[in-house]
């Protein structure tokens, strides 16, 4: 739990104390519940059929004329209920434990953290673009646009008492012009909306109801961040659905067989049906990414997986046939 904790909130969450870094890891595992089901569809069916495979089982039916596409499709209840447990989880589980792991990022101690991390020498990014990082007792910036680089006395840090802000000793600036600035203290107070976007907790699609999700329009004014990422977030959540039955179907072949083989055969289909869970994997990632970087729309970025897997179905059905003849 502590784990899956420091990977999904980072260590400035701890900082709220373990109750809350307990609660946060627990809604944390909540918004990959609905990600983890096809993956455990594919497993469970591949090892049900290798299990009637090497009992027998799988023969007598044959004889029955009863091959393991009629066997896979008789436990359609089971591969229906599976696809509406991730509907379920996607749609009313995840949201509030994205919300409630956001609550947790975004809470005031683990803002307070930034500054020792940033004085451990962590590089720390600025809203609108450049960076900050403390190294040697002076705190170093650059702005994104080039504009102005320098360095602060980070030893004599401190906030300001009545506004929100920072106070440090001798400065030096530079502007992109060349000249050079000097003074004695510099006093660093951010505008009242970077403030209020810094201290809210972070937001993203996944947080998102269901219904924002749907009412989501693009526009020419809108990018991947905005529209483009909650197309992907919903149909990313129906592509997943729509795989259970499918991986299942591949992992039902795979572990079907009417006669006798050796461990090194089951090894490879073991090793068969991990490259389908890991490539299946990859596949969701590369098309986060490739929405991200607005090459494909969110819709076909979320359902980027489904062409190879049904290329799958397709050659598993075949080779089922052509082992059954």
């Amino acid at each position: 739990m502590l784990a899956a904790a420091a990977v999904g909130l980072r260590p400035d969450a701890f900082a709220a104390g373990l109750a809350r870094v307990l609660w946060g890891g627990a809604a944390y595992l909540g918004t990959i519940a609905a990600g983890v089901v096809p993956g455990v569809a594919l497993g469970a069916a591949f090892l049900t059929s290798r299990r009637l495979s090497e009992r027998g089982d799988s023969v007598a039916l044959a004889g029955l004329g009863l091959g393991p596409m009629a066997c896979w499709r008789s436990l359609w209840p089971l591969w229906a209920g599976l696809s509406g447990l991730v509907l379920l989880l996607a749609f009313a589980g995840e949201p509030p434990a994205w919300r409630a792991v956001h609550q947790l990022k975004g809470a005031p101690e683990a803002a307070a953290v930034a500054w020792a991390r940033l004085q451990a020498g962590e590089v720390r990014v600025l809203p609108q673009g450049g960076a900050l990082v403390a190294h040697d007792g002076r705190l170093r910036f650059a702005t994104g646009d080039g504009q102005w680089r320098g360095s602060f006395a980070a030893a004599a840090a401190r906030p300001e008492g009545g506004d929100w802000g920072w106070t440090f000793g001798s400065a030096q600036l530079r502007h992109k012009d060349g000249s050079e600035w000097r003074a004695r203290r510099v006093r660093l107070r951010p505008d009242p909306q970077w403030l209020a976007s810094y201290r809210a907790p972070p937001r993203s699609p996944w947080a998102e109801r269901p219904a924002r999700l749907i009412s989501e329009r693009c526009g020419p004014e809108q990018s991947a961040e905005g529209c483009q990422r909650a197309a992907l977030v919903l149909h990313r959540r129906l592509c997943l659905a729509a795989l259970v039955p499918a991986v299942a179907c591949i992992g039902w072949l795979l572990g079907w067989s009417v006669r006798r083989e050796g461990r090194r055969s089951a090894g490879g289909r073991e090793a068969a049906v991990l490259g389908v869970a890991v490539g299946l994997y990859a596949l969701l990632k590369l098309g986060e990414k490739m929405v991200a970087l607005e090459l494909v729309p969110g819709a076909l970025g979320a359902w980027l997986p489904a062409l190879p897997v049904a290329f799958l179905v397709w050659w598993a059905v075949r080779r089922a046939g052509a082992a059954g003849r």
